[in-house]
């Protein structure tokens, strides 16, 4: 873990083998959250984005079929106590209203959003986001690196693969 005090920025960085242990790393840091939390998911296609959010429902206790929302565009998970807006702008030119069902979903209290290809959403993004970067190595092995703010920082306690 790097941590800087200019900019009070923490990053871990993690190397995920297998498809478990990127729902693993979702599930370690996502049992931390109270909600309110902001998650930018960013990788190439097929880089384990949704994998690490099937690991995020799990932590909020919903166990159902976690599926990438590229075609419908927002997908929510409802957990014991907590719910998952999880969005994925890929496929969009122009967010139109999806910026509002976003901003929506992020003035939530009991509410984590996961914002998978946010580049036409930045502006109504959370400056204190958390920020996962995948980047893949090869077929099998990624290096994930984490970017969480002081406000966040309790993200990455205890986090343990």
């Amino acid at each position: 873990m790097v941590f800087s005090r200019d900019t009070m920025i923490m990053v871990a960085n993690f190397d995920i083998s297998t498809p478990e242990k990127m729902t693993e790393l979702g599930y370690a840091l996502c049992r931390n959250c109270k909600g309110g939390e902001v998650f930018i998911l960013i990788s190439d296609l097929g880089g384990g984005k949704t994998t690490f959010v099937r690991g995020m429902a799990r932590a909020i206790g919903e166990e159902d079929s976690i599926s990438s929302p590229s075609f419908t565009l927002q997908n929510t998970y409802i957990g014991k106590n907590m719910t998952i807006e999880h969005f994925d702008f890929y496929r969009l030119d122009n967010p139109g209203i999806m910026t509002y069902e976003l901003e929506e979903a992020i003035r939530q209290p009991n509410t984590i959003v996961a914002v998978e290809w946010p580049g036409i959403v930045l502006d109504s993004i959370p400056k204190d986001s958390i920020t996962l970067t995948i980047k893949q190595s090869d077929k099998a092995l990624r290096h994930v690196s984490v970017e969480v703010d002081s406000v966040h920082e309790y993200i990455l306690k205890a986090v343990r693969l």
